[in-house]
C-alpha cells in the first residue's frame, strides 16, 4: 500500500519508517528497495485485504494522476467488510487499476461491492494481448462515427474474452507508444473503452485519450473525441460519400414554373 497512518495522519513509505495499516490497525513497515515502488507492508506475508495486489510502477503512475486524498480510500460495507479502493473521486466513483490476473468470481464480487466503479486494465501484461487486440481491431465493424465506436469479435482476443462480460466500464491501457502493426494510430496516448455487457459476439469499444479520461473523473470534463475519417481510412473503411439529391421530377418542375409565373404577375400588379 502507498499510505500508512502515523499519529493519525497518512504518510507515504520512507526508508526506516513504520506505521499502522489503515484497514486493520496492525503495524506495517516501509519497503523502500531499488526494484519496486516504495510501499508499506505488513510484517511477514500477511495481507488484511484479500483484494489487494502487489503494486507496480504502472499502478503508482495511474494513482498519481489523481489527488493524494483520493487514493487508497477504505470502503466499508454495512456488514463490516473493508476493502481499499485504488482511487475514489469526489463523486464517489471507484477507479480500480488491474495489472495481475483476476478470477471472474473476484471481479464480479468487486463490481457488486463498489457498484459505482470502472476498471483500468494493463493491456501489455501478457505478451500476446496487445497484438491480438489490434489484429482483431483491423476487421472490426464500425458501429458509430461520432464518437468513434468499433465492434470487435472476442474470438481472437483473450483480453476481450476475459473482460467482455463485466457489468461496469473497462478501459484497456496498451501503453503510450503506438506500434507500426497497430490497425489504428492516434496522435495522443489513448485508452480503449469497453462498453459494459457488450454482446458476446461483438464487444463494443470507443477510443478516448488518457488525458481526457483523467479530466473526466477529476474535473467532470467530457471525453475527447476523434476525427473518424483518418482512422477509418487506415482500416480501408472510409465512410461513403452522401448520395446526391434526386433530380427534380416533372411535377416539381411544373410546380416551380407556376410559382414563378404567379410571383411575376403579383409584381406587375403592384
Amino acid at each position: 500500500m502507498k499510505f500508512a497512518e502515523i499519529q493519525g495522519e497518512r504518510f507515504e513509505a520512507q526508508p526506516g519508517s513504520s506505521g499502522y495499516c489503515p484497514v486493520c490497525g496492525d503495524s506495517v513497515i516501509a519497503k523502500c528497495g531499488e526494484h519496486k515502488a516504495w510501499h508499506w507492508a505488513h510484517r511477514g506475508v500477511r495481507n488484511c485485504d484479500p483484494w489487494w495486489e502487489p503494486e507496480t510502477e504502472w499502478h503508482r503512475n495511474w494513482k498519481n494522476c489523481f489527488p493524494a486524498h483520493w487514493q487508497e480510500i477504505i470502503r466499508k460495507s454495512e456488514g463490516g467488510e473493508k476493502h481499499i479502493a485504488d482511487v475514489m473521486t469526489e463523486r464517489g466513483v471507484v477507479l480500480e487499476f488491474q495489472h495481475s490476473a483476476l478470477r471472474r468470481e473476484e471481479r464480479d464480487a468487486r463490481e457488486a461491492y463498489y457498484k459505482n466503479m470502472v476498471w483500468v486494465v494493463d493491456g501489455i501484461r501478457r505478451i500476446r494481448d496487445r497484438p491480438h487486440f489490434f489484429k482483431s481491431l483491423g476487421p472490426g465493424k464500425i458501429v458509430a462515427a461520432n464518437p468513434m465506436t468499433v465492434g470487435l469479435s472476442a474470438k481472437g482476443s483473450a483480453l476481450v474474452r476475459d473482460w467482455g462480460s463485466s457489468s461496469v466500464p473497462v478501459f484497456f491501457d496498451f501503453g503510450d507508444v503506438a506500434q507500426p502493426e497497430d490497425a489504428m494510430h492516434f496522435a495522443k496516448p489513448i485508452l480503449w473503452a469497453l462498453k459494459p455487457q457488450s454482446p458476446p459476439e461483438l464487444a463494443i469499444f470507443t477510443p478516448i485519450t488518457k488525458t481526457s479520461f483523467c479530466a473526466f473523473f477529476a474535473e467532470g470534463r467530457p471525453y475527447e473525441t476523434f476525427d473518424i475519417s483518418a482512422a477509418l481510412q487506415r482500416l480501408g473503411l472510409a465512410p461513403a460519400s452522401p448520395p446526391p439529391p434526386p433530380p427534380p421530377s416533372n411535377r416539381d418542375a411544373l410546380r416551380e414554373h407556376f410559382a414563378r409565373a404567379l410571383n411575376a404577375r403579383a409584381r406587375r400588379r403592384f
